[in-house]
Parts: structure tokens; C-alpha cells; sequence
């Protein structure tokens, strides 16, 4: 079986396993490090950072990040890849909270922008790179727009009217530049006709 798109493609079965494999190990590894982690702090206590109560966040976040990584890097896939980057963003947020004595007040719009530094990670292996554009673009806009207000202090009722001049900037400018007489929202194979109503389908 295989498909027409490139990002599709089945991977060979000993790229499947050979993912299986490493990704596994790499499950195996954070449960053992979890483990040791806590019986040296039984033991001999380490800083509160290195604290399983405070470790484990981090530590899962740049798990799932290195399994989605490897995923993606051995099979070829880039839904994995743009995976990988929320979860080394949300790990990012969180150092710089935790280490960089940030706030999340200060920070929050970096989680509005995760779609946008995850397509902007993705965008180079992708073969379709229009989705991942529209991406960066609407979700950097507005994450830029949010960081005015956590750390310029820019009223809301700049801001508010702001955001929403740029979702309809680009709802128009995105309908403007569709191809003429798509029965679809444009990012998947186009139909020649439209999909029959229920009505029709009972005629039948």
C-alpha cells in the first residue's frame, strides 16, 4: 500500500522497527532515571530542582520530545517532527520559569505560538509548505501581539481590537488568494463536485 503523498509514505519495515526499538530504550532509560533519581535523593538530598516532585514535568516533556523526534528522524515523518516541537517548547516555558526566574505572565504567549515555531521547525522537510506558512503567520501575529501586553504593558484595549483586525486580515486574504470554485478548504485534493446532501444521498 502506499500513497500519492510524499509525508505519507509507509515506512519500510525495518525503519518501523528500528524506531520501535530506540524509542522504547528510550522509555525504559527515563523510568530508570526517574527511579535512581529518587533513591539518591532518599539518600542523599540534591538540590530542589533535582527533586522527583519537581523533576518529573520537565523530565516527561523532554521525553516525549526525544521519542517524537527520533520517530520522525528514522521513518521520515514530520507530524512527528512538528510534535516534537511542543513539547521542546512547553519544556522551554518551563526552564525558563523555573531556571530563567521568569514568570508565566511574562511568557504565556510563547504557548499561543507553539503551532508557529512547531511549523516554522517542520517547514523545511515538509513538502507542503503553504499550511505551515499560514501557521507562522497567524499564530506569530498574534503570539507577538500578546507579548506587547506581558511585557510592554500594552493595554488590552489596543490589543484587543489589534487581534481581531488580524484574523480578519488574514480570513480575507486567505479567501482572496484560494483558487476559484474549491469545494474544499484548499490544503487537501479538490473535489469536481460538491459532496452530496443528505436529502440527495435518501433519493437514491
Amino acid at each position: 500500500m502506499s500513497s500519492k503523498n510524499a509525508e505519507q509514505k509507509l515506512p519500510s519495515a525495518n525503519r518501523s522497527l528500528l524506531s520501535t526499538v530506540l524509542c522504547s530504550l528510550e522509555l525504559i532509560a527515563f523510568g530508570v532515571f526517574l527511579l535512581a533519581l529518587y533513591f539518591i535523593n532518599k539518600e542523599n538530598p540534591l538540590p530542589d530542582i533535582w527533586q522527583v516532585e519537581t523533576i518529573w514535568l520537565p523530565a516527561t516533556l523532554g521525553i516525549v520530545w526525544l521519542i517524537s523526534l527520533t520517530h520522525s528522524v528514522v521513518v521520515k515523518n514530520t507530524i512527528t517532527l512538528w510534535i516534537s516541537f511542543i513539547f521542546l517548547t512547553c519544556l522551554a516555558a518551563w526552564l525558563l520559569v523555573n531556571v530563567g526566574g521568569k514568570q508565566y505572565i511574562e511568557i504565556y504567549p510563547i504557548y499561543i505560538a507553539i503551532p508557529a515555531i512547531a511549523s516554522a521547525g517542520t517547514i523545511f522537510f515538509s513538502k507542503d509548505k503553504n499550511i505551515h506558512l499560514k501557521s507562522i503567520v497567524f499564530f506569530g501575529i498574534v503570539s507577538f501581539i500578546l507579548f506587547l501586553n506581558s511585557l510592554g504593558d500594552v493595554s488590552w484595549f489596543v490589543l484587543g481590537p489589534l487581534i481581531v483586525v488580524m484574523i480578519g486580515a488574514f480570513i480575507f486574504i486567505n479567501a482572496i488568494t484560494s483558487r476559484k470554485g474549491r469545494w474544499d478548504d484548499g490544503d487537501r485534493p479538490q473535489r469536481d463536485t460538491p459532496y452530496p446532501s443528505a436529502n440527495e444521498e435518501d433519493k437514491k
